[in-house]
């Protein structure tokens, strides 16, 4: 029965006796006969070809076809995810769109059926079928993630889409990223969470992401400043989402900054801040300061890989400050005598340069000295011979790291100059290593 609703001339013909029987037929098969998926599913091109070629039909006919796609795709996800998964590699998206232009027709009929019907399983059918970075693109290619956002913000208090439509752009945002999760644990409600996928899309790295996110920021900025306040502006991600735009494009200037003042306010008013960045400890020991120094370099990676380059970069300040505060500390404590040992670093001044290195072998009153551009000397008598802690050596390293991690997060801000001049003073503690002079 089955291989004849699908091959009957009536599915494409509307003013048959036969069309919405046979319509109703695959719908109610889709959602309910779980043995005929596979069926379905291999026939799902051909289904969709009939249900294109029927657009021009009266609305309860486009609508009925549309539902049966939705509800095909919505079952096989429910009941044999694995055709799913399978059909990753037959196209773009999930088989549904042509390699010719990558699934672009198919995201645009879609979205004609989402104006047209409003039919919210419509987009937890893309969701699904959505599986690869190339699809995610030319989705916003097709204008359909904007057109979703802005809806969702003019309605919200009405919307009846507001699961569909959160759950079709957090599809989007975790084929961008992997490891994301949706929003903040504390977070439930559905704005809260639209506003942390809104600021994760604009983060995006790909221009025809960031570019439609843009639009689609300042939209709620201008038109609903109530629901940008309650919303965007307690999340963690919106300082470098604006960041990231504003170095993008020089058009943004005048609702950026408005949406940064609020930002700076609510920080104020709750006395919180909305990164969670620590303050500055000032009394630590050279060991443990470069221990807080890697646990803030850590966190700030992790901001980097969410593309969110100016809370990285605060991290990344709030290390260096740290290495640098202690140092200093330390340095005004009055020193532990210690004795010389080899592998113990040292300083040594020849001519107008102290050299660094490591004590390679003592004598009663001499020491060896390997230096750290190459160089050795021997017999250099004791009282020539200044200590460093031995945490030194940790902190270049730390210090070297982290001055490159700030200089790509200005560069990727647009401040280029500012990056040059952060890895010109890396490339004092290290002044020959090859990946600050190459970045550089």
């Amino acid at each position: 029965v089955l291989t004849y609703v699908l091959a009957s001339p009536a599915l494409k013909d509307a003013d048959s006796d036969l069309h919405l029987v046979l319509w109703r037929c695959l719908a109610q098969c889709a959602e309910t006969v779980t043995p005929l998926l596979p069926q379905l599913w291999s026939a799902r091109r051909s289904i969709l070809d009939v249900a294109t070629s029927i657009q021009d039909a009266p609305l309860h006919s486009t609508s009925l076809a549309a539902h049966t796609l939705a509800a095909l795709v919505a079952s096989v996800a429910e009941h044999a995810p694995a055709l799913l998964v399978a059909s990753a590699s037959t196209g773009p998206f999930a088989g549904f769109g042509d390699l010719s232009d990558l699934g672009l027709a198919f995201v645009r009929q879609v979205k004609l059926w989402y104006v047209l019907t409003n039919e919210a399983a419509l987009l937890s059918m893309l969701a699904h079928a959505t599986t690869t970075v190339s699809d995610v693109k030319v989705t916003f290619q097709a204008k359909l993630p904007a057109l979703v956002c802005r809806e969702y913000v003019l309605y919200h208090e009405t919307f009846d889409l507001h699961y569909n439509a959160v759950a079709f752009l957090s599809n989007l945002m975790h084929v961008l990223w992997r490891d994301d999760v949706a929003a903040p644990e504390s977070t439930t409600r559905h704005d809260h969470i639209f506003g942390h996928v809104v600021l994760r899309l604009c983060l995006s790295k790909h221009k025809i992401v960031w570019s439609e996110m843009r639009g689609v920021l300042e939209h709620i900025v201008m038109s609903s400043p109530d629901f940008a306040a309650a919303n965007l502006v307690p999340q963690p991600h919106l300082r470098g989402a604006v960041a990231h735009v504003a170095a993008k494009s020089h058009d943004v200037a005048a609702w950026t900054t408005s949406l940064l003042d609020q930002v700076d306010t609510f920080e104020t008013v709750h006395r919180i801040n909305v990164i969670q960045l620590p303050s500055l400890q000032i009394d630590l020991t050279l060991r443990d300061a470069v221990d807080v120094a890697t646990t803030l370099k850590t966190t700030g990676n992790r901001w980097f890989r969410d593309g969110n380059y100016t809370a990285a970069r605060s991290f990344y300040r709030v290390a260096l400050s740290t290495l640098t505060v202690s140092e200093a500390f330390n340095a005004s404590r009055r020193p532990t005598p210690v004795k010389l040992t080899v592998g113990h670093p040292v300083k040594v001044q020849q001519g107008t340069a102290w050299l660094v290195g490591m004590v390679s072998d003592v004598n009663e009153d001499v020491v060896d000295v390997m230096f750290d551009n190459g160089t050795e000397a021997d017999n250099v008598p004791i009282h020539k011979v200044h200590m460093l802690p031995v945490e030194t050596s940790a902190i270049a390293d730390l210090r070297l790291h982290l001055c490159m991690n700030s200089a790509k997060c200005l560069h990727a801000l647009g401040c280029t100059q500012d990056a040059i001049e952060c890895l010109t003073f890396a490339l004092t503690v290290s002044s020959e290593h090859i990946p600050a002079l190459y970045l550089r």
